[in-house]
């Protein structure tokens, strides 16, 4: 709420934050000044969170969450020849990628990332440019998925 207000300049994850009264000239100019309320409430912050834990511990828990759940990144592509995700721009390569569940299949994903529009796939093509069945789990040699529908050519 402090850096949405202005007040701040933080980082997710780091150990310290910026107010007005520290900051460069360039910075200065962007943050609130502080009241005496406010710079209560941020040296508190300091000394019972920042200081005793090292942070927040927000961007810890995540990383922690997401790895204990052992994810697959899957690269979902418009060509597995060249790996790019826009139909224009063939240099966007690998832009986008999805954390799925181990088990997930061709067909979860496509639900997931296709919604409604996943009735219409008539095939998902794997890395090596060959089909992927529909009820095939994905692993970590069949992350990278075109996905083929009806109204796409072949």
């Amino acid at each position: 709420k402090m850096r949405r207000d202005g007040y701040i300049l933080y980082d997710d994850g780091d150990v310290f934050f910026t107010t007005a009264d520290d900051a460069s000239e360039e910075d200065r100019e962007k943050l609130r000044p502080l009241d005496d309320k406010v710079r209560g409430r941020l040296d508190n912050i300091l000394d019972s969170i920042m200081f005793r834990y090292g942070g927040t511990g927000i961007q810890e828990a995540i990383n922690r969450a997401v790895s204990s759940r052992n994810p697959l990144c899957v690269y979902p592509v418009r060509s597995v020849r060249t790996l790019s995700t826009h139909p224009s721009d063939p240099y966007e390569v690998l832009t986008d990628v999805v954390l799925v569940r181990p088990g997930t299949t061709a067909k979860d994903l496509a639900r997931i990332l296709l919604g409604d529009s996943a009735e219409k796939m008539r095939y998902v093509e794997g890395p090596d440019g060959r089909r992927i069945g529909e009820e095939d789990v994905l692993t970590s040699s069949t992350n990278v998925v075109r996905f083929v529908l009806s109204s796409d050519e072949a």
